[in-house]
């Protein structure tokens, strides 16, 4: 059956001779695979760079439930970038969101409020000229909200760490090497209430690290992001 929806594109691999498999995170259907015939073809009025990672689109597509590969009847830009696919610090945090999002998803996992905040902050991040330097840390933090991870608790006198095993502030975490330490916690803390603490490179550096640390405890394929020493060199 022939459906119209939006979807924003994760991965595309070349294949065959002209075409290309494409993963396609959906609005309507969640994480789809797409094989696109002919458009790396030079006669193709259609073309394969609608397809590189980051890309937002609208499909004309034919979905059959169970089925691995699917078809695409047409397609066309949701949302033109105007600048994310050419600024070096935008692509690279941007690269590092597809990176993420790829591992956390699961395949045919529809959310309409997951989809509706991916589709968000990818146009901010293209619209936006301010710094991108805590982009990293604020995106894994709203993120938590979407997939059943959020943060639980509050930092205060009595409960100054954040447990990575278990989510939450406390007094004495299992495992100190698991644990937001302060003074890095209460700042931690702030972002989480949407505040903006001064961090330094070495802080958010290691911000980053420990929140990938936590996710990783719940989803083992974040263990190995390819993104993240470009998104270290970019921002160093």
């Amino acid at each position: 059956m022939l459906h119209k929806t939006t979807g924003i594109v994760f991965r595309t691999i070349k294949y065959a001779e002209t075409s290309v498999i494409s993963t396609i995170y959906t609005r309507e259907f969640g994480l789809l695979s797409f094989i696109i015939s002919g458009v790396r073809s030079a006669k193709s009025k259609q073309k394969a760079s609608a397809f590189q990672p980051m890309m937002l689109l609208e499909l004309d597509l034919y979905y059959r439930e169970g089925k691995s590969l699917l078809r695409i009847k047409e397609f066309r830009h949701h949302y033109l970038y105007r600048s994310l696919p050419f600024d070096v610090f935008k692509s690279a945090v941007g690269l590092f969101y597809i990176d993420v999002l790829h591992k956390v998803i699961k395949e045919h996992e529809s959310s309409e409020a997951l989809y509706r905040y991916i589709e968000q902050v990818f146009i901010q991040l293209d619209q936006t000229d301010d710094n991108l330097s805590a982009y990293p840390i604020d995106f894994l933090i709203q993120l938590s909200d979407y997939i059943g991870l959020s943060p639980q608790g509050a930092y205060n006198n009595t409960q100054p760490y954040f447990d990575l095993s278990e989510g939450v502030f406390c007094a004495t975490p299992q495992r100190l090497e698991y644990a937001i330490t302060p003074p890095l916690s209460e700042k931690f803390y702030l972002m989480l209430q949407q505040k903006s603490p001064m961090t330094t490179y070495a802080e958010r550096k290691e911000l980053l690290q420990l929140l990938l640390n936590y996710y990783s405890l719940h989803n083992a394929d974040l263990r190995k992001l390819q993104s993240l020493s470009v998104l270290e060199s970019v921002f160093h």
